[in-house]
């Protein structure tokens, strides 16, 4: 029996935002962009869509449908630190998770007994375990990811909606084609020419004709619009390493006081995102990418496991140290740590000085936590950003 859960959490990161800052509550809230010209709405809260303002919206016309809203920059490290509890949770209830993006995910439930048996209150055990975290979610089940994508669109916000699949069709027909995967504007504005603007317009046409008409693209509305979706859940693989590179504004010399301040942001930034995300390494690479395109790469295997910034630049900064013929601009730098193994929280059995900057670490990451990333960083690191 195929059972296929859709969760995607209500309006993520204004809630985010809400839980770490209480009086907002009840306001208007918009994540995006706010420090460009260019950017755009990444969330509004629902308090915010009543003035039609949606995910992709420029700031600026944000700003002219509600003035009043509060405008917040993104937080992507606080973010992904409550969306890896989130799949935690998920893991609890499915040995198959696929993560679509850091709120959204789907959940495949053969053989999982409870769920098979009683699909809408395995749900709402998930969402009570949602609900711990400040979060509401809404899910949609159904028999493939396509129509269980499509139950949750019905039930948000912080709903549940199970559609079977005798009343796929039903439910689908008077839908309009852009709800279908894959229908953007030029698509729609082609259908419509063709007199398709519901999904059960579709249903008019052959299989043959749609494929000849729209290629692969109308192969694949002829099933959907059927509720026919044969792709599968792909599990989440854990990553075989982490890091950040920076393209930098201008080409610069492998001058040793310009390069090691990025070094040591890059190291902040990969051990912070290590410890987020809860894992260790003990393998160091230095990625430097020249003027010229040419990339090259040196890496460093440690002797124990680490999410240490300072242990992290130390490796990076030998690496460069060491490479005697690097001696033509530099266009990109980049850290990675890789071998990397999971461990608990802060639980490492570290002793002595390197507990104490464990500690200091964890201090660190809570104000960034709460106030983004480059709240707090080292003095050397400073002078990169500046």
């Amino acid at each position: 029996m195929d059972i296929i859960f859709h969760i995607d959490m209500d309006a993520f990161f204004p809630t985010i935002e809400v839980i770490d800052n209480p009086s907002l509550a009840g306001k208007p809230i918009i994540v995006g962009g706010i420090d460009s010209k260019r950017g755009v709405v990444s969330s509004a809260s629902y308090e915010a869509r009543k003035y039609g303002i949606h995910s992709g919206m420029s700031i600026q016309e944000a700003k002219r449908l509600c003035p009043h809203a509060v405008f917040l920059p993104v937080r992507h490290e606080r973010y992904m630190e409550i969306s890896y509890k989130i799949r935690e949770i998920f893991f609890k209830y499915s040995p198959r998770v696929e993560m679509i993006s850091v709120d959204e995910a789907f959940l495949d439930m053969k053989g999982v007994g409870e769920a098979e048996r009683d699909p809408i209150g395995y749900a709402k055990k998930i969402k009570n375990d949602i609900s711990k975290l400040g979060l509401t979610a809404s899910v949609g089940i159904s028999y493939n990811k396509f129509m269980a994508k499509m139950a949750t669109e019905d039930a948000k916000p912080d709903g549940i909606l199970m559609i079977e699949e005798e009343r796929a069709r039903e439910f689908l027909g008077e839908k309009t084609v852009d709800k279908l995967w894959g229908v953007g504007d030029a698509l729609k504005e082609t259908l419509n020419k063709m007199g398709i603007f519901l999904v059960k317009d579709i249903w008019r046409y052959s299989l043959d004709y749609l494929f000849y008409e729209l290629g692969k693209r109308g192969e694949d509305l002829y099933y959907l619009s059927r509720g026919i979706d044969r792709s599968e859940v792909v599990p989440y693989v854990p990553p075989k390493s982490l890091g950040k590179e920076i393209t930098l504004e201008e080409d610069i010399p492998p001058d040793v006081d310009i390069v090691i301040p990025i070094l040591s942001y890059l190291s902040e930034r990969v051990g912070y995102n290590l410890r987020l995300r809860s894992f260790s390494g003990n393998s160091v690479t230095l990625k430097i990418k020249f003027y010229n395109h040419k990339i090259r790469t040196k890496s460093k295997t440690l002797g124990e496991y680490t999410f240490l910034d300072d242990e992290i630049f130390y490796f990076a900064t030998r690496l460069f140290l060491d490479a005697k013929d690097i001696d033509i601009p530099i266009r990109l730098l980049g850290i990675y740590v890789s071998g990397l193994k999971k461990v608990s929280g802060f639980q490492l059995d570290l002793a002595g000085f390197r507990k104490k900057r464990r500690n200091l670490l964890k201090a660190m990451d809570e104000i960034r936590k709460k106030y983004g990333f480059n709240a707090v960083i080292r003095g050397i690191s400073y002078l990169y950003e500046k």
